[in-house]
């Protein structure tokens, strides 16, 4: 379940890096 949860949370994580940078360098993507 822990490692799971922690899963979970890294792709969210990732998930909103992606987010800023395509927000910030549109273009880029």
């Amino acid at each position: 379940m822990l490692v799971r949860y922690i899963n979970i949370l890294h792709i969210n994580g990732f998930l909103r890096v992606s987010l800023r940078l395509e927000a910030r360098w549109p273009n880029v993507f």
